[in-house]
């Protein structure tokens, strides 16, 4: 991974970023279309409130 340059990784983790929030979206439908019952929705919840704010804080720090 060292011959990637800086502003490609960067495009790579905001590509990350947007699967990370199309993945919400997804577990949101299946929610409603009650294929995942919401008491297990709860697993999912506390991981991504904690891996997206981190995704966000490491994509920021990035260097271009």
């Amino acid at each position: 991974m060292d011959d990637i340059l800086p502003a490609d990784r960067k495009r790579f983790y905001l590509y990350s970023r947007g699967s990370f929030e199309e993945t919400k979206a997804w577990l949101r439908k299946l929610i409603r279309r009650k294929v995942i019952m919401e008491e297990d929705m709860a697993k999912y919840k506390t991981i991504i409130d904690e891996f997206g704010p981190k995704l966000n804080g490491f994509i920021n720090k990035t260097k271009i």
